[in-house]
This record gives structure tokens, C-alpha cells and sequence, in this order.
């Protein structure tokens, strides 16, 4: 409930944010360590193809994808690794598709 200076129910909307962010989140780690076949701890360019395919996702015909995967990899790849390591898996899934 609502106390005197009527914060009450910020306090319960900022924790129904805080489990929604938690459970994306979740979801996120879930996805990246399905994708990361290799057992890296990382996603390089063909395992990032190949896990959005089996999520039904098609990032273009069977000659661009390979080509498209490798540049969103190296859009994201902060380390240069040549790979998208979580941090920077979580950094493209959370970034504005209009400017990638």
C-alpha cells in the first residue's frame, strides 16, 4: 500500500521491473550459452548463424548469412576477440535495430 508520501506503489512497480529485467536477462544467458556450442564463452559469427536458424530467425539466403552473421559479430565485438562474448551478446540484443 501507498504510505503518506505515496511511494508505496513505486516501490512495487520499480520490483515488477527489476523481475521482468532479471528475467530477460535469464533468457538472454539461456539463449547465448544454447548458441555457444563451442563452450567458449563465446559466440563467433557461424555459431550466432546457427543458432538464430534454429530459432527460426534467417538473417538472409544461404550465401549472405554467413557474411551477415560475421558483421553483426564484428559490430558488437568490443574486445576483438571474433566473438560476442555475454556482455556483448546482451549489447546486441538490447540495441536499436535502426542503427546496426
Amino acid at each position: 500500500g501507498a504510505d503518506a508520501r505515496g511511494d508505496g506503489d513505486a516501490g512495487t512497480l520499480l520490483q515488477e521491473l527489476q523481475d521482468v529485467i532479471f528475467r530477460q536477462e535469464r533468457m538472454m544467458k539461456s539463449v547465448f550459452g544454447m548458441m555457444d556450442r563451442s563452450c567458449t564463452k563465446g559466440v563467433d559469427a557461424d555459431e550466432l548463424r546457427r543458432g538464430l536458424h534454429s530459432m527460426g530467425v534467417e538473417l538472409g539466403d544461404d550465401l549472405d548469412a554467413p557474411a551477415a552473421a560475421a558483421r553483426l559479430v564484428a559490430r558488437f565485438d568490443r574486445n576483438g576477440t571474433g566473438q560476442l562474448e555475454l556482455g556483448e551478446f546482451i549489447r546486441m540484443l538490447q540495441s536499436d535495430a535502426d542503427r546496426v
